[in-house]
């Protein structure tokens, strides 16, 4: 059997956007379980209920990093920053649990045809990305990731600063 040569190109094209998508993804929730572990007697809460979800550990994640910001504009940029990425997190889901597949559909004429390929859910074909939309999302998740690692930098230099300062 020939390999469906039209579909290996489009999984060609989309590998770097998903790979990139994926890996800033990890980089970030690398940061978050970090955080919670390394500093566990900044988790305000205390029924370790942080456990139970990835936004629940996100949430804390912000929680803790707001503690160390006292500017309201900092603060500010750190909350754009995570509400952001919360909004990718469906993404993340929907690229994680599925595949690259072909999209049919209605043309503008009416006619059923192939419009193209998509990443779309399993259970509920509504929820879908294209390559475009995709290339929009990485794009913000890149800027989510570098933000939250330039709060991640000042939050362990000022965490160096405070252990030194206690010696």
């Amino acid at each position: 059997m020939d390999d469906d040569v039209t579909y290996l190109k489009a999984e060609e094209k989309w590998t770097h956007l998903i790979g990139r998508f994926m890996l800033d993804f990890a980089s970030i929730e690398d940061s978050v379980h970090r955080v919670i572990l390394k500093y566990p007697n900044d988790t305000p809460i205390t029924d370790k209920k942080w456990k139970d979800t990835f936004k629940n550990r996100v949430n804390l994640f912000h929680q803790i990093l707001l503690k160390r910001f006292s500017e309201g504009l900092e603060k500010n940029e750190l909350n754009k920053a995570i509400n952001k990425f919360h909004e990718l997190y469906n993404t993340r889901n929907l690229i994680a649990h599925n595949s690259l597949s072909y999209a049919f559909g209605e043309d503008e004429n009416g006619n059923f045809r192939f419009l193209g390929f998509e990443i779309a859910g399993k259970k509920n074909n509504a929820i879908f990305t294209t390559y475009e939309q995709l290339e929009s999302r990485v794009q913000c998740l890149k800027e989510c990731r570098i933000q939250i690692s330039s709060f991640m930098l000042k939050f362990h230099e000022a965490e160096l600063e405070s252990s030194i300062n206690k010696e």
